[in-house]
């Protein structure tokens, strides 16, 4: 379910940023060297209801998330961290298979409702994928990078004190 709330929101947010382009050109610039970056909200309905908000940057294969409430998770790719600052945790794991290698799976699923230019309201509901989601992003920019915008999608382990407990998957 995390994998596809992500992968909406990428396909979202690219929706967003380039406006008039077809969602397949959009899902093309995902994929490519710019860096989006948003403030979120959205809404899952179903079994399981969720409702979130916070900030996203990504950068093709790369993001990292900041969810109001303090859960963050970073991806370079190939590791994903999980950290919880309020319960001094951090997870990782192997990033697995790509978030942006999905995107063609949900570009007939996507409706917007509203596009301003930097503001987005968009559904995607996917019955075979169990995801029904009202998605939100506001303050959408687009810009490219610089040479060290590489750390931006690692978490460095190698800062947290001794009353952290990290827990390595890989």
């Amino acid at each position: 379910m995390r994998k596809s709330v992500i992968i909406a929101a990428c396909l979202l947010l690219g929706t967003a940023a380039w406006g008039q382009n077809t969602i397949r050109d959009i899902v093309a610039i995902i994929r490519g060297k710019d860096v989006v970056s948003c403030s979120y909200t959205y809404t899952m309905r179903g079994s399981m209801p969720v409702k979130a908000s916070g900030t996203a940057e990504m950068q093709g294969h790369r993001y990292h998330t900041t969810a109001d409430g303090g859960l963050e998770t970073w991806c370079d790719g190939t590791t994903c961290w999980i950290v919880d600052r309020k319960a001094k945790e951090v997870l990782i794991a192997e990033a697995g298979e790509s978030m942006v290698s999905h995107l063609d799976e949900y570009i007939g699923y996507v409706h917007i409702s509203r596009f301003d230019g930097s503001n987005l309201a968009c559904t995607i509901v996917r019955e075979d994928r169990d995801v029904d989601l009202d998605f939100s992003a506001s303050g959408i920019t687009l810009t490219e990078p610089s040479p060290s915008d590489d750390s931006r999608f690692v978490f460095d382990v190698s800062t947290l004190d001794s009353s952290w407990i990290v827990t390595d998957l890989r």
